[in-house]
């Protein structure tokens, strides 16, 4: 049974790959975009599912069905960046690359590679960034600000992780098949950069993703938190100064007494 179930994996696999080269060769650049949509969509959705399973039951509780719509809006609108952005893009840059410098040896490949680096991966995250926060809803100043707090960070991240594929892509992979192979990569990339952004403590480089909600939950906690404080120390200066009060009334009492035993004298 499990040399039959390895057969049956082994047989679809090679389908899928042949269907996938059949349409790569009619429509590339839907196709590449529509696999890049779909692959968005997947790493959300793998993102979220580590999110929820380590996010407590009362938020749980408390999201309930608006929470499942809020999930499925991020993932629709992460999907939509990967579909409109990223696999058009990334198709024609390959094109134009294999245009501009031409071969696989050392050479060739090492231009490849720093042109890539430098030039496509900055402009890439930065129009990512972009297109989400302008989906969802943020201003040109909330963008900016997310921008300088977050692009250099994601940018040198991108290099480690993008580097070596970018030199394998360049190397040894056909040009029909490198946004395929990118998106593989970027599965895992994105969940990984989704979940940690996602949980900084920090909330300095946020997913932009990320929903509204979120933000405001911790805006309010922060501010209930603020007028607790507040209100206890409050507490505390008003209990000090009706002892100090206290205190003075009773000095005011034993220097009058002092004063009548001295009359008295």
């Amino acid at each position: 049974r499990k040399h039959w179930g390895a057969r049956v994996s082994g047989r679809t696999a090679m389908n899928l790959f042949r269907f996938y080269s059949r349409m790569v060769q009619r429509a590339p650049y839907t196709t590449k975009a529509v696999g890049t949509g779909v692959t968005y969509a997947l790493s959300d959705l793998t993102a979220q599912g580590l999110e929820f399973a380590y996010s407590s039951g009362e938020k749980r509780e408390r999201e309930g069905a608006k929470g499942v719509l809020d999930r499925l809006s991020r993932m629709a609108k992460f999907s939509l960046v990967g579909f409109v952005l990223v696999g058009p893009s990334l198709s024609a840059w390959f094109n134009v690359m294999d245009r501009l410098v031409p071969g696989r040896s050392f050479v060739p490949v090492a231009k490849k590679l720093f042109i890539d680096q430098i030039v496509q991966g900055p402009f890439m995250i930065a129009a990512m960034y972009f297109l989400t926060a302008t989906l969802n809803g943020k201003s040109l100043m909330q963008i900016q600000k997310k921008l300088e707090d977050s692009l250099l960070q994601t940018w040198l991240n991108s290099v480690y992780v993008w580097g070596p594929v970018q030199i394998l892509q360049q190397a040894v992979i056909p040009i029909q098949y490198r946004v395929a192979v990118a998106n593989v990569v970027s599965y895992f990339w994105d969940t990984y950069l989704s979940y940690m952004m996602m949980t900084d403590s920090q909330g300095s480089a946020q997913m932009v993703v990320a929903t509204d909600d979120d933000a405001a939950e911790d805006r309010e906690v922060d501010c209930r938190k603020a007028e607790q404080q507040r209100r206890h120390t409050s507490r505390r200066r008003s209990s000090v100064v009706r002892r100090r009060s206290s205190w003075r009334i009773l000095d005011d009492d034993d220097n009058d007494d002092d004063g009548k035993d001295a009359d008295d004298s």
